[in-house]
């Protein structure tokens, strides 16, 4: 508190620089009091103690925060403390390496200990202590030094157990879940394509929050993807929920991109199909890219007219759509012959005659 004191000038400036300092750090260093169940605490006189926090560097760094940020003759002095892309980072930076090195300092302390049983291996030991701190900084949302624990957890486990060790899936399933909410899509392609039990629950749950939240293209880089390893059970009713959204904005690259992986990837009724490939039409016709827009309607026209005949609702729809396309791509003949289709039945003004 003293070296912030030394560095702000004004009583509010300490009192939202405390009040920040204090929430970043019960929010980002949730270590534990105790080492994890299966290691008994250490007594006082062992060389294994507890680790924590280091309070000075801690503080050294919240007042070079502190001297750096403060703007006193700013209109909004005490809004501008922080800026989230700076020194925000400059918080998360320094508790990801005060994390990395108390864990390497234990596993340093841990190999200097002597064992007799494959329960005594420093490794062993280790990696339970690293699921207890995964745990903790995942469920305080700090998804980067949880991520940083998992990835350990991974490559000791593996060589330690073999592939298939104890916590494989809940430790890939929380390496997902950190990956996508820290946007490292890289590595959250790598670990989605792992099969693990739950998976299809997590990306589906995952690629649903996203959606929810506005966030809809980081929702489609989930469910995107044709390969097999790429799939997951939801997938197809999430895509469908982006490209109603994509079309409602009139976005229609994106919808274009859905639609067409979707239709690529998916075996689903043939009435959904037909309607899907109209969808698809109808994009192409607002990219101006008429061609491939009559090519789908047209496709999608016969097709329904061939199962439930040209006086079906749908044809209509077809047939609707295939008039504004004809009529921009200088088919003047065509669109006369499904205007001509659309006037001779009371179907004509059904709201469903034009587009979707």
């Amino acid at each position: 508190m003293r070296k912030i004191e030394a560095n702000t000038s004004d009583l509010s400036g300490k009192l939202d620089t405390t009040i920040f300092l204090i929430s970043r750090f019960l929010e980002l260093v949730p270590i534990s009091s105790q080492f994890p169940n299966s290691i008994e605490p250490p007594e006082p006189s062992s060389p294994i103690a507890p680790t924590k926090i280091d309070l000075d560097s801690w503080t050294t760094l919240a007042g070079k925060l502190v001297s750096s940020s403060e703007t006193l003759d700013a209109p909004n002095a005490r809004l501008s403390k922080f800026d989230p892309e700076s020194q925000l980072a400059d918080v998360n930076s320094f508790f990801q390496e005060c994390w990395n090195d108390q864990e390497e300092e234990y596993l340093r302390e841990l190999k200097q200990l002597p064992w007799r049983s494959p329960l005594d291996h420093p490794d062993h030991k280790f990696i339970q202590f690293l699921r207890t701190r995964a745990v903790e900084a995942f469920d305080a949302k700090n998804y980067r030094v949880a991520k940083m624990s998992l990835q350990k957890i991974l490559v000791r486990a593996s060589k330690m157990y073999g592939p298939l060790f104890q916590g494989r899936d809940e430790t890939l399933r929380m390496l997902v879940i950190c990956s996508v909410k820290l946007g490292d899509w890289e590595d959250a392609d790598k670990y989605m394509r792992t099969q693990f039990k739950q998976r299809d629950e997590t990306m589906e749950d995952l690629a649903m929050d996203l959606f929810l939240h506005g966030k809809r293209d980081d929702a489609a880089k989930i469910c995107l993807g044709g390969e097999e390893g790429k799939r997951f059970v939801g997938r197809e009713a999430i895509m469908d929920l982006l490209v109603a959204s994509y079309m409602k904005d009139r976005t229609w690259a994106q919808a274009k991109r859905i639609l067409s992986d979707l239709l690529f990837t998916e075996q689903p009724e043939d009435y959904i199909r037909l309607q899907r490939v109209h969808n698809l039409a109808f994009v192409y016709f607002h990219l101006r890219e008429y061609e491939s827009a009559k090519s789908c309607a047209k496709a999608v026209f016969e097709e329904r007219a061939k199962r439930f005949g040209e006086s079906h609702i749908s044809c209509f729809q077809s047939a609707g759509l295939l008039v504004q396309i004809c009529e921009k791509n200088g088919d003047a003949d065509e669109a006369a012959f499904y205007k001509t289709l659309l006037e001779s039945d009371t179907h004509s003004n059904s709201p469903f005659s034009y587009g979707c």
